[in-house]
């Protein structure tokens, strides 16, 4: 399917969609720098598939917890990275 005209024809759409995708990415990096990887891309996961997807909260939680799940086993576990803990957790020591 050839959507390639489709975004001219409504005029300022290209604008908004833009800076809708650069205000969610703006959004993943503050939570990335408030509370760390490992929670921050869950959180922006469910977030991100519930209001701007719109699909439904089952859907979006199982995704967030197997993506948490992912990320922990993967750098936690079978890797050994420490990911970044974010300013949140400096602050606690």
């Amino acid at each position: 399917v050839d959507t390639s005209g489709w975004v001219e024809r409504v005029p300022g759409l290209r604008t908004r969609s833009m800076l809708n995708a650069f205000l969610w990415f703006i959004g993943l990096l503050l939570i990335i720098w408030l509370l760390g990887f490992t929670l921050a891309i869950p959180i922006y996961l469910f977030l991100y598939l519930k209001w701007r997807s719109r699909e439904r909260w089952r859907l979006s939680v199982v995704y967030a917890l197997v993506c948490w799940a992912g990320l922990y086993a993967l750098f936690g576990m079978a890797l050994h990275v420490p990911l970044y803990g974010g300013w949140l957790a400096s602050l606690w020591g």
